[in-house]
């Protein structure tokens, strides 16, 4: 734990250095940058307001839409600085909710069957599905988080545990240690029939 809330200070600490994390850094290059610093950009945008999420969960996320797939949705909008309505659902209408289900079906691409650092990037989910739970339950995602250089190089993954009210957090856990749990649903491994492997938004897909 003390690992992960130091990772949580650099990364905030980097982001008052350099100023990466903010529209001032995007805004002497809107008219050169390119598609890759874009994307750039958002993920760092999006590794910042996650981790001050585990933190403090933020006045601007609904309440009622604290959930894996809330977590997700609210985190992709403020690092594209997008719409709402930026989801596809199962009709291929653009929607400000869509469940977990949904956003894996119609908006993220499988990109591997495994975890392999060289592959992934920060934004990428850890996809689980559980067909013994309840529809609305079975499904479970999980953000992939990689801090940027100069902060000590673990791979995070962030999630709302879908408790709603006083017990609901956003927790972050080293994907070592998430490989490693004695919850074994969780592990993100080829062993965990749950895990259905690792996914990239569709905008972020070349």
């Amino acid at each position: 734990m003390r690992t992960i809330k130091a990772v949580v200070l650099a990364v905030a600490l980097s982001c008052f250095s350099f100023g990466e994390c903010g529209a001032d850094a995007t805004s002497s290059h809107q008219f050169r940058e390119s598609r890759a610093d874009r994307v750039g950009f958002a993920r760092h945008r999006l590794l910042e307001t996650a981790l001050k999420q585990s933190v403090e969960m933020s006045g601007y996320w609904d309440p009622a839409q604290r959930d894996c797939a809330g977590l997700v949705r609210f985190l992709y909008r403020q690092a594209v600085l997008g719409p709402a309505e930026m989801w596809f659902d199962r009709t291929h209408q653009l929607r400000a909710f869509v469940s977990a289900s949904e956003l894996v079906a119609f908006n993220f691409k499988k990109i591997s069957e495994k975890v392999e650092p060289t592959k992934m990037e920060t934004g990428d989910l850890l996809v689980y599905y559980r067909p013994e739970r309840r529809p609305e339950d079975s499904w479970h995602v999980m953000v992939v988080l990689r801090p940027p250089s100069g902060v000590r190089q673990e791979w995070l993954a962030i999630y709302h545990n879908g408790v709603q009210g006083p017990g609901g957090q956003v927790r972050v856990v080293s994907l070592k240690d998430l490989s490693s749990t004695v919850h074994s649903e969780w592990r993100p491994t080829s062993e965990n029939l749950s895990f259905k492997g690792v996914y990239r938004w569709n905008e972020w897909i070349r």
